[in-house]
């Protein structure tokens, strides 16, 4: 069922009542057929509220609220929080190593670099393998690693940019949870800079990047001067092996 539907230039947003998108994908996403189908329903109960962003007719960017209930992301925060080795990575910024702002930690299969870092492959813990197989069956995505950060207060942030590595693969696919405080999540047309959207992203939340968003559109999470209570996002995504020696072998899955 269709609650409101605006638009921005080429930019279609329009605010949906879903349940779940458990059909199969098309290359820009999510299944075109099944989002018709819920659109139409006008008499039955749905649960959670999305706002999806059509960018194009082959990149959008969907955000679920409440995708975990209260205590689900009560319980993962305080799991993630304590359980995870947090580190504060240094990157490669205009030939000098800078620590980012923001602490991060890495599972997956495979090894992941980005911006002259390389995170080992490590095991998903069962709680995060939990919720990882939970969005591949709810909206039809392949994953297996997930990149966490951990946002101490206003000043923790994460610039422009793409996720758009080699090891991602072709059109990347990119689930992100939100757990703890809400914070601003701003896109913007990588060829128009002037084009811009945002959303919040609060606890619980999900925003799915999908079909060719990596390679038109750049994302950020400002900092905030107002009071900003600590965040974590869990940013699941599909790792493909790497052809240099001792980056593709996976590690072992955990038991669910």
């Amino acid at each position: 069922m269709t609650l409101v539907s605006q638009s921005r230039g080429n930019t279609a947003i329009v605010l949906l009542q879903i349940t779940d998108y458990k059909s199969q994908r098309t290359a820009s996403g999510l299944n075109d057929s099944a989002r018709a189908r819920y659109e139409q329903k006008t008499n039955c109960q749905m649960k959670n509220k999305a706002t999806e962003i059509r960018l194009s007719e082959s990149a959008r960017l969907v955000l679920i609220d409440n995708f975990l209930s209260p205590l689900e992301e009560q319980q993962l925060f305080a799991s993630c929080e304590k359980e995870f080795t947090w580190e504060q990575s240094e990157i490669a910024m205009f030939g000098k190593r800078v620590p980012i702002p923001r602490l991060n930690a890495w599972f997956g299969d495979y090894a992941y670099s980005y911006s002259g870092k390389t995170f080992a492959p490590k095991v998903l813990p069962p709680a995060l393998m939990n919720v990882m197989v939970r969005i591949e069956n709810e909206f039809s995505l392949d994953l297996n690693s997930v990149l966490a950060n951990l946002y101490r207060d206003g000043s923790d942030c994460m610039g422009w940019h793409s996720d758009d590595e080699a090891s991602l693969g072709v059109d990347p696919q990119i689930a992100s949870v939100s757990l703890g405080g809400s914070r601003r999540f701003v896109i913007r047309n990588r060829q128009d800079k002037s084009d811009k959207h945002e959303v919040l992203l609060t606890g619980g939340s999900v925003v799915l990047m999908l079909g060719t968003f990596q390679h038109h559109w750049q994302h950020c999470v400002p900092k905030t001067k107002k009071t900003a209570s600590k965040r974590i996002n869990l940013t699941f995504r599909l790792i493909y092996p790497t052809a240099k020696p001792g980056k593709s072998t996976p590690a072992k899955r955990s038991e669910v």
